[in-house]
């Protein structure tokens, strides 16, 4: 019993840090907070904060893996919600803007330059989760007559998830010149216009990707 309740309270205290930390990241961006920052912040020693994470790195890398965790449910819930494909992608990307816009520029690509064990967690959320959604979203879609029969899934689905790589890239598109959540919004509107039917077509006319537009 009390191993029990030490062990939930060890749970508790760990994702308090790794919630706050997350806060951390995306308010100030990844590289710019030292562990001295989060345990400040926390109001807790270093000591006690490496009771949970070896070192920065492994830091990252529990944050993002709770994060996936918590996307993973909020993508059910827009799937579970939606009144058919083209709502359902229109309600997950209107979670993600949310995500986006509360992010600082640099977060992504401080994973990408300095954390290549996080970065290798976001490439397998993309190429596997997100991969298996939009297979799944976009059989649906065909189903319903709202996409293209002759649309192949997995061609589009690799499309989809290799674009999100193109839209961080500061090669391309760098932070200083381009607004990453007004990037996300052109490419889910070219993503769906390019694979909508007439039926599809005509509910995105009427669709709003944000509520208050």
């Amino acid at each position: 019993m009390c191993y029990s309740y030490n062990f939930a309270a060890q749970m508790e205290q760990e994702t308090q840090i790794l919630n706050k930390a997350k806060e951390l990241f995306f308010k100030l961006g990844v590289r710019s907070i030292t562990m001295d920052d989060l345990s400040r912040e926390l109001g807790i020693s270093k000591k006690t904060l490496y009771q949970y994470v070896e070192n920065k790195s492994d830091l990252v890398n529990k944050t993002l893996r709770l994060h996936f965790t918590e996307e993973q449910q909020v993508i059910a819930n827009c799937i579970a919600e939606a009144e058919n494909a083209i709502d359902e992608m229109i309600r997950i990307a209107r979670e993600s803007l949310k995500n986006f816009r509360s992010m600082h520029p640099s977060s992504i690509y401080d994973i990408q330059k300095y954390h290549p064990g996080g970065w290798k967690i976001i490439s397998e959320f993309k190429s596997e989760f997100i991969y298996q959604c939009i297979l799944e979203n976009i059989a649906k879609g065909k189903k319903e007559g709202m996409y293209r029969p002759t649309v192949d899934e997995d061609v589009v689905a690799k499309l989809y998830i290799n674009a999100i790589d193109y839209l961080v890239s500061p090669q391309y598109f760098p932070s200083v010149n381009y607004n990453f959540s007004d990037l996300y919004k052109e490419f889910i509107t070219y993503h769906l216009y390019g694979i909508a039917t007439d039926k599809g077509f005509k509910y995105l006319q009427n669709a709003q990707l944000e509520p208050n537009e």
